[in-house]
């Protein structure tokens, strides 16, 4: 008996090693059992979907298999990893291992004796993450991730596959955490996968997981000069932008890093730590917004509201540059136009919704509310000096919004691009879902959700020519239930709203995001 343990023991150590599967069979038998599998030792499986493995096991001397079924006289055990994922004669289940090729030891326990017969397999793990929705909710005290998979097959139904629950699922058991805020995905330049930030202030933290798997990646505490967060403060918000990311504390400051290299990333990286000090700004600040498109545009834009500005950086060259300077005032040219709210002082007038084009220059996209409680949308176009920090505001356009009678405090907005429409909610519960056309000043209702308040809002904005390009809505509801809109232009205004996919119960919805997995399926144009 001492011998097997040990045999044993080894057998697990072998497989958290460096062994090299030589074949379909490698036993490690006892006595008169033999282990086999169908139809060989390598099993394919994808992750967060049901797999099956089956062995054969029979007698040596006698060829008999029909005993090994009796259960009064076996036990059986499918360890994978190191851990038990099965204990009957043949597995099905849930894939819940990592990507890759995981290792295997499958034993036949002789209930009597206490003998293992052993064979090793190997199980094969893909991913099937991809494009499709993300919603961040809390639910009985605890953040839960839903992943609802979107299959877009070329002239076929469209195909909405839901992971409730999601990070156990890719993380072997192991809970997301609670008090959850928001997501933030980025990318590498290198059409890949990508990363998701879910920002939450209990269990572990902020926690960066990939795009592809929906497997922890690193927690962005650890990412942190001396592996921890200034005293107090709490990320709140996110911007990535190929070689400088930020982090936006509960402070209103920003902490930043910068990429080791002297080029875009063409993956994402984590080998630079955030610096514990925030950025100084001269004048103050008191970031409240931060608005970033993709790498593409080379400018970003952060909201001061102590001084009622924009400031704004760029990527260009800042390898080289102190980061303590690049935040600098948006500037003006030519001059604001009559009627044009100056980006460096917007007073008493408050934004209440901006975008960035991932274009050059970038169009950045404001609603605005004076104090009088009127909206207005504001365009203009950010760009930035030649091997300067400056960044350079050209203004577009500055139109008042009809839209006082429908809209509250609570209002959530979406600008369609390249369309000439916004979608906002509103009513006096925040329960419709209104559209603007730019074009023809009207507006019209597209789906009341009779007193059931909308809490959360997002197109999905994708590269390109893609198929669906910003015709369909998220939407979160107060409720738990989380819908997919079709907003096409033929329906947004024809009356008759319709439900692509809808899923209930997934408790508080704090955020939504549409996947876009990589690079290329990201750009806001």
């Amino acid at each position: 008996m001492r011998h097997q343990h040990i045999i044993y023991i080894m057998a697990i150590l072998l497989l958290a090693g460096c062994y090299k599967d030589k074949g379909n069979y490698n036993y490690l038998p006892f006595g008169d059992v033999q282990i086999s599998f169908l139809p060989n030792s390598s099993f394919p499986a994808t992750i967060g979907s049901e797999f099956t493995m089956e062995a054969t096991i029979k007698s040596v001397s006698t060829n008999d298999t029909t005993r090994f079924y009796d259960s009064d006289l076996y036990d059986y055990e499918w360890n994978a990893n190191g851990n038990i994922i099965g204990t009957d004669k043949s597995f099905t289940g849930m894939c819940m291992l990592p990507t890759g090729q995981a290792r295997g030891l499958y034993s036949v326990i002789d209930k009597k004796t206490g003998e293992r017969s052993m064979a090793t397999f190997v199980v094969n793990v893909s991913s099937s993450i991809n494009v499709g929705w993300m919603v961040l909710s809390e639910k009985d005290g605890k953040s839960e991730l839903t992943y609802i998979k979107w299959q877009n097959p070329s002239n076929a139904p469209q195909v909405f596959t839901p992971y409730l629950n999601a990070y156990p699922l890719f993380n072997q058991g192991k809970e997301l955490g609670s008090q959850p805020v928001k997501m933030v995905e980025h990318y590498g330049i290198q059409a890949g996968e990508s990363e998701i930030l879910i920002i939450q202030n209990g269990g572990q933290g902020p926690v960066e997981i990939s795009g592809k798997t929906l497997a922890r990646v690193i927690n962005t505490e650890q990412e942190v000069i001396g592996e921890k967060f200034p005293a107090g403060v709490k990320p709140v918000d996110a911007a990535y932008y190929g070689g400088s990311d930020y982090l936006l504390g509960s402070d209103n400051k920003l902490y930043s890093r910068s990429s080791p290299t002297e080029t875009f990333p063409m993956i994402i990286q984590h080998n630079r730590a955030y610096n514990p000090d925030p950025i100084r700004v001269e004048g103050g600040s008191k970031i409240t917004r931060m608005t970033v498109a993709s790498y593409q545009t080379n400018v970003m834009l952060f909201y001061d509201d102590l001084n009622k500005r924009w400031l704004g950086t760029t990527n260009n060259s800042i390898y080289e540059f102190d980061i303590y300077k690049i935040l600098s005032p948006v500037v003006s040219s030519p001059a604001f136009p009559d009627g044009f709210t100056p980006v460096h002082n917007y007073g008493t007038t408050t934004i209440v919704y901006s975008d960035l084009t991932d274009t050059y220059p970038s169009e950045a996209r404001n609603i605005l509310k004076t104090a009088g409680g009127q909206y207005r949308y504001q365009r203009f176009n950010a760009s930035y000096g030649a091997w300067t920090y400056n960044i350079t505001c050209t203004p577009l356009s500055e139109i008042i919004l009809p839209v006082n009678s429908y809209v509250t405090d609570k209002s959530l907005f979406q600008i369609l691009v390249p369309r000439k429409f916004i979608i906002f909610t509103g009513g006096a519960a925040n329960d419709k879902v209104y559209y603007y056309n730019l074009e023809t000043d009207a507006i019209g209702l597209y789906k009341d959700f009779g007193g059931t308040s909308i809490v959360s809002l997002r197109m999905n904005k994708s590269a390109g020519n893609a198929r669906n390009k910003n015709e369909h809505l998220g939407i979160g509801l107060s409720n738990g239930t989380f819908l997919v809109m079709d907003v096409a232009t033929m329906i947004l205004t024809g009356g008759t709203p319709v439900e692509l996919y809808r899923v209930e119960g997934l408790g508080t919805i704090k955020d939504i995001i549409y996947k876009a997995y990589n690079f290329g399926n990201g750009f806001n144009s």
